[in-house]
């Protein structure tokens, strides 16, 4: 898992852009299950456990799917980054 800091800024970034085109634009490549987490975790802001209870999937798939998500989403906004 990537180091704490490292998540909670890219999460601070990720917000930045939540009432935006982009925050959409930044989960065209994800999955439908890797977006659906992204949505529940940014747009409704709700914790790992909300997410799971609902969807009715284990803790576990809900917290690796986010993460898998959020490192292709850190990447793409990276190379973003490198275009400015």
């Amino acid at each position: 898992l990537p180091l704490s800091e490292d998540i909670a800024a890219t999460e601070d970034l990720i917000q930045a852009v939540i009432d935006e085109q982009s925050f959409y634009w930044l989960l065209e490549d994800l999955s439908e299950a890797e977006k659906a987490v992204m949505i529940h975790k940014f747009v409704a802001n709700e914790t790992f456990q909300e997410i799971a209870s609902e969807s009715d999937k284990p803790l576990t798939t809900i917290t690796s799917t986010y993460y898998r998500a959020f490192d292709k989403v850190k990447r793409k906004l990276e190379e973003e980054l490198k275009k400015i």
